[in-house]
């Protein structure tokens, strides 16, 4: 070990771990490995300790998978805010659950529905000297008017 190289083993000691987890490392990148597969101790332990340190600052969960903890927390914030304001929006009444939106459009769309068809009579009503077809296509646009709208929808 005069010139800081040492075998798999030797260097599994010094970290910790197998040697098959020295090999592992260097095959991922992490640690090198010379020509002759020796490894320079220094510089192995150093690039294993920043590894370690970077999983564990959330840099790095490994090779195949990279985290970065800053920006997952940064997202976290956004979506905790988020769900606050819109929950303040309720408490002051300035938001409606979409469950309730969709009911009272519903209900509202329907009394529109029954009132407009409701107008040929009223019209016959008022005008009794339209004839039966007259009042009969006034109710025919309305209830087609009614149909294309909800096919629009």
């Amino acid at each position: 070990m005069s010139d800081g190289l040492v075998g798999a083993r030797e260097l599994g000691r010094w970290l910790g771990v197998s040697d098959r987890m020295v090999r592992e490392l260097a095959e991922r990148g992490i640690i090198e490995r010379n020509a002759r597969g020796r490894y320079q101790l220094e510089p192995c332990v150093k690039a294993y300790c920043e590894h370690i340190r970077g999983i564990a600052a959330g840099r790095s969960a490994g090779a195949d998978q990279k985290l970065n903890l800053t920006e997952e927390r940064a997202l976290l914030a956004r979506e905790q805010r988020e769900a606050q304001a819109i929950k303040n929006l309720v408490a002051r009444k300035e938001a409606l659950p979409r469950e309730e939106v969709l009911s009272r459009w519903s209900t509202i769309l329907r009394n529109v529905s029954a009132r407009m068809r409701a107008v040929p009579s009223r019209v016959r009503a008022q005008r009794p000297h339209l004839t039966r077809e007259d009042v009969d296509l006034i109710d025919e646009e309305i209830r087609l008017a009614l149909t294309e709208a909800a096919d629009a929808a």
